[in-house]
């Protein structure tokens, strides 16, 4: 009995995403090894992800040095 590979949803402006269809992850190690699968999202998750990433960019400019170092600590 062959083992389900790992799926793993989207996390697509701060929500996670999930599709019924998926695109299988391949260990570059060993060619043709599926190890996992991620949503194969649509051009409005596109979309959304990019809104989020401008966003987040426009956020994290105003942010000032001391509190950015403070996040990069906690990471």
């Amino acid at each position: 009995m062959s083992e389900q590979p790992h799926q793993t949803p989207a996390y697509v402006a701060g929500e996670w995403v999930t599709a019924s269809d998926r695109i299988d992850v391949l260990d570059p190690a060993t060619p043709g090894t599926v190890i996992g699968a991620v949503p194969r999202l649509n051009a409005e998750h596109a979309a959304a992800a990019l809104e989020a990433a401008r966003t987040g960019a426009a956020e994290w400019g105003r942010t000032n040095l001391l509190a950015r170092g403070q996040v990069m600590l906690r990471a």
